[in-house]
C-alpha cells in the first residue's frame, strides 16, 4: 500500500516535468497496456488496468496543473513591460534600503497599444525606498516594470522557476512609483504577531518568531551567521520537532483539565476519546496556520492527523504508509512541493 501511494505521488511529479509530447506517448503507452492486461486477466478477480488508469490519472493531474499554472505566468514576450496596478499587500519584508513585496493584483490599467496581460494572480516585487513603509493589507497603486519568471543562469540545483511556480508567483518586478490608496486590514495572524512582538524585548523577538511563528525574516545576517555557528538553523525551519512539541503540550493541557475537571466533580470522567481528537486536531490546525504553513508543517500535521483519526477506529497503518500518504496529499496540493522543499 504505502509503495502504491509514493508511486502516485511520483507520478503526479512526473507530469509536472513532461513535455506535450511526452506526455501522449505515455498516455498510449498505458491505455496499449490496460487493454492487454485487460484481456489477459479477463477471467481473474484481479484488474491491473484498474491501477494503470488510476496511475494515467495522476500523472494527466499533475501535467494539467503545471499548464494550469503557466497560463497565468507573464510571458517572456511581455517582459519589462511597464504597467499601473492595483494591488493587495500579502507580505512585506523591509531592508535597509528597500522593501520586498508579496502582492495580490486586484485590477490593471494598460495603454491600449500594450498587449494584454494574463490574468496575473500574486507578484514579487521591489520598492528601492524606504518611506512609505508599506504593510500587510494595505491597497497600493504602483507604476511597476514586470519581468517574466525565469531560471538562475549558473545551472545550481535550486530551481527557482519551479519555486515561484510552487508559490503562486506569476512575476517579478520593481515599483517605479506608488501611491497607498488604504492601509487595509492585516490579516488575524499578523496582527497577533505583531502584538506579540510588541510585548517582547527586540534582542529576543528575532529568535521567538523563527522558533515558534516560522518568521526568518525578522533575523539579521549577524543572527543568521551565529544560528550557523551554533548549529541552530534547523530549528528556524518550523516542521515536525515543533508540531510534535505542540500536540505533546497539547495533550498536557487536555489531560490538565480533565484531572481538573474530575476533581471539581468528585469522581472520575471517561476518557472522551472523540472529544480529546477533536481538541488535538483544532488546537495543531492552529498552530499550522500560525506558524505559516508551511510545507513541513503541512507534511507533519497531516501524518498526525491521520494517526490520531486512526486511533478511533479499529485500523492499523504502519508508519510508512502513514508518511507516504501525507505525502500524496500534498502533491495534489501542489506537485511542485515534493520537487522545491519536500
Amino acid at each position: 500500500m504505502s509503495f502504491y501511494l509514493f508511486f502516485i505521488a511520483a507520478l503526479v511529479v512526473l507530469g509536472t516535468l513532461l513535455s506535450p509530447t511526452l506526455f501522449v506517448l505515455l498516455l498510449v503507452a498505458m491505455a496499449a497496456l490496460a487493454l492487454v492486461t485487460s484481456t489477459v486477466c479477463r477471467s481473474s478477480n484481479k484488474l491491473p488496468w484498474q491501477k494503470l488508469l488510476i496511475s494515467a490519472l495522476a500523472l494527466s493531474y499533475g501535467f494539467g496543473w503545471l499548464h494550469w499554472q503557466l497560463a497565468y505566468r507573464l510571458p517572456i514576450a511581455q517582459d519589462k513591460q511597464e504597467v499601473t496596478l492595483k494591488l493587495s499587500v500579502i507580505d512585506s519584508m523591509p531592508q535597509q534600503s528597500l522593501q520586498r513585496l508579496l502582492v495580490k493584483v486586484v485590477s490593471a490599467e494598460q495603454e491600449p497599444s500594450s498587449q494584454s496581460l494574463p490574468s496575473l494572480r500574486k507578484l514579487n516585487l521591489s520598492y528601492y525606498k524606504s518611506e512609505p513603509v508599506i504593510h500587510p493589507g494595505a491597497v497600493i497603486n504602483a507604476d511597476i516594470v514586470l519581468r517574466s519568471p525565469r531560471n538562475i543562469a549558473n545551472g545550481l540545483a535550486f530551481d527557482y522557476e519551479a519555486w515561484l511556480i510552487s508559490k503562486g508567483i506569476d512575476a517579478s518586478g520593481y515599483i517605479k512609483k506608488l501611491e497607498v490608496s488604504s492601509q487595509g486590514a492585516s490579516s488575524l495572524r499578523n496582527r497577533f504577531i505583531a502584538q506579540q512582538q510588541e510585548q517582547h524585548p527586540n534582542a529576543a523577538w528575532p529568535w521567538i518568531a523563527g522558533l515558534v511563528f516560522g518568521e526568518q525574516s525578522s533575523f539579521t545576517a549577524e543572527q543568521w551567521q551565529l544560528a550557523k555557528q551554533t548549529g541552530t538553523l534547523h530549528l528556524l525551519v518550523v516542521s515536525g520537532l515543533h508540531m510534535g512539541l505542540v500536540l505533546l503540550l497539547l495533550v498536557f493541557v487536555w489531560r490538565t483539565l480533565l484531572r481538573f475537571v474530575s476533581l471539581a466533580l468528585g469522581r472520575s470522567l471517561p476518557s472522551l476519546m472523540v472529544w480529546q481528537l477533536l481538541f488535538l486536531l483544532v488546537g495543531s490546525a492552529g498552530y499550522l496556520w500560525l506558524a505559516g504553513s508551511g510545507v513541513a508543517l503541512q507534511r507533519a500535521w497531516l501524518m498526525f492527523a491521520l494517526v490520531l483519526g486512526l486511533q478511533s477506529t479499529r485500523l492499523k497503518l504502519n508508519w510508512l504508509t502513514a508518511i507516504s500518504f501525507a505525502m500524496l496529499l500534498v502533491v495534489i496540493n501542489n506537485p511542485l512541493k515534493l520537487t522545491v522543499v519536500f
